[in-house]
């Protein structure tokens, strides 16, 4: 069985964040020895925000579900914390604001949802089309 792509912007994105990160580095110039606390920030926790778009009918499950993931997702191994929102405009759009330690900690997270069949069951039954999701550093605290 092949593994749904979750995030397909994802690689687009890290690439060019990546690209921007070379390129700010290699104009800052070579004398600078210690991180400054804005470049330090960068590191300090990783964001995931995703969107979801439920079915006019899941609206209700949907939300008892993200609550109890509010509640749970914290302990998850790697997680810093989860914020959740509904879309003002479209009672069918939620978004959660996830902190990671790191990406590779959240991606563990994930596989393991996807691996256990509990992604198709409990959240990928509920959904119109694939989230979208990015991740992203903090720039300014």
């Amino acid at each position: 069985m092949q593994t749904p792509n979750l995030y397909p912007r994802r690689n687009m994105l890290s690439s060019s964040l990546a690209a921007a990160s070379i390129m700010l580095s290699s104009t800052a110039g070579q004398a600078q020895t210690s991180a400054s606390p804005a470049q330090t920030n960068l590191t300090a926790v990783v964001k995931l925000i995703i969107t979801f778009e439920t079915k006019p009918d899941a609206v209700t499950a949907f939300t008892t579900l993200l609550e109890q993931v509010r509640q749970d997702l914290p302990k998850v191994a790697g997680c810093k914390g989860v914020r959740v929102f509904l879309g003002k405009d479209n009672p069918r759009v939620f978004t959660l604001v996830e902190d990671w330690e790191s990406e590779s900690a959240h991606k563990a997270h994930i596989n393991q949802v996807i691996a256990s069949g509990a992604w198709e069951k409990h959240i990928a039954i509920h959904l119109t089309k694939p989230p979208v999701s990015y991740y992203y550093t903090e720039l300014i605290a």
